[in-house]
């Protein structure tokens, strides 16, 4: 006996999309425009302790990041080939390939990259100065080119014991309050 078999058709290519440009002229638009800052701090933009390394110190570290690199090769090299030049750690542990984009190339055009890369080479923080993303204030409102940060309490384990070792000193000084009130009131 014959068994028929079907045979699925084989589907047709559809042609993709371009991939979409980055609009902007400034740093600042290039940067909110390509979502630079939902992963790096740069400066005052952006979000740190994300997925990518802070960025407010660029400049003084990216020309010691690969042999015979400058800091502007570094950096080029960085945007269009990420996975070519894995940063040395992210804030989450070792930095992960495949996490940045990988389309700047063909989203970004030679300006808008030359402009990016003189501005993170910029991007140098004196001996002991600490990035710091600045204080949100509610009254006035951000420019799209800058998203608003976001100040949240570094959560570190000497927060919890503080406030533990504050409340036992309270509770130790208002049983002592306590005794003497009491031991006070017996005498008379």
């Amino acid at each position: 006996t014959a068994t028929a078999t079907a045979v699925a058709p084989t589907p047709e290519p559809v042609p993709t999309s371009p991939p979409r440009a980055i609009e902007g002229d400034t740093p600042e638009e290039i940067i909110l425009n390509a979502g630079c800052g939902i992963c790096h701090q740069i400066g005052d933009l952006g979000e740190s302790r994300k997925v990518g390394p802070d960025l407010s110190n660029i400049g003084n570290e990216a020309g010691g990041r690969i042999a015979g690199f400058t800091a502007e090769e570094y950096l080029r090299q960085a945007i269009l080939n990420p996975n070519a030049t894995m940063a040395p750690g992210c804030p989450n542990g070792p930095c992960v390939a495949n996490i940045m984009p990988q389309d700047y190339a063909t989203r970004l055009t030679a300006e808008q990259l030359n402009t990016l890369i003189t501005f993170l080479l910029e991007q140098k923080m004196e001996m002991g100065e600490t990035a710091v993303a600045p204080a949100i204030d509610n009254a006035t409102p951000t420019s799209k080119a800058q998203p608003a940060a976001k100040n949240l309490p570094i959560p570190t384990s000497n927060n919890s014991s503080l406030t533990i070792q504050v409340m036992l000193v309270i509770i130790v000084l208002v049983l002592t309050l306590f005794l003497l009130w009491k031991t006070g009131a017996n005498q008379d």
